[in-house]
């Protein structure tokens, strides 16, 4: 983003970012950044909580339906 921002007036553009995420890592930090710095936010979730718990298992084996949300 950094170096996309420095070439924005060379090229005579106006960059806008997308971030996709599960949600998992956000910490105040990071959703300073994406709100200065991105135009979209995409949340992604794999369906219901059943679904989105089989297929995105935490590392002590929980799921992370209920964290996201």
């Amino acid at each position: 983003v950094e170096y996309a921002r420095s070439k924005e007036e060379e090229y005579h553009k106006n960059f806008r970012f997308t971030i996709t995420t599960n949600g998992m890592l956000l910490d105040d930090d990071t959703i300073d950044y994406i709100n200065k710095e991105m135009y979209n936010v995409v949340l992604s979730i794999d369906g219901r909580k059943e679904v989105n718990d089989r297929m995105r298992v935490r590392v002590d084996g929980s799921g992370c339906y209920d964290r996201i949300l």
